[in-house]
């Protein structure tokens, strides 16, 4: 069974596989989704389709994760709430917080919790 609609989300990730298999996911739960290969792509779907959330890989080729929220901050009027993830230790929480994400996750991701906060991300309950 479907949930209800639970806004959307913007998946910005450049490993095609991982970005499919989170889009299904969140369309098993309730979530409308885009997707977009780099930061680039995803700065661009930002301006046209209006997620309520985006969730973002940092390392990724043309612009990282952290560019692109920094752009995304800089050139989006009301800008969504952004969660970045990654596999790589070298990004600490407050280079995130410092560059506005939400939240930082790592891969791989705990999947009830990462459903939790999207949904809570999309609806407001979380500071942006």
């Amino acid at each position: 069974m479907v949930s209800p609609d639970r806004g959307m989300v913007l998946i910005v990730e450049d490993d095609p596989d991982l970005r499919e298999s989170l889009a299904g996911l969140l369309e098993l739960e309730g979530f409308r989704t885009r997707q977009a290969a780099d930061g680039l792509e995803g700065l661009h779907a930002c301006k046209v389709c209006h997620p309520d959330v985006v969730v973002s890989d940092i390392r990724m080729p043309r612009k990282n994760g952290l560019d692109f929220l920094r752009d995304l901050r800089r050139e989006v009027d009301h800008p969504p709430p952004v969660v970045l993830m990654t596999a790589y230790a070298d990004v600490k929480p407050d280079d995130a917080a410092r560059a506005g994400a939400a939240e930082l996750l790592a891969k791989p991701l705990d999947i009830p919790r990462f459903v939790e906060l999207l949904s809570r991300l999309g609806t407001g309950d979380l500071p942006q």
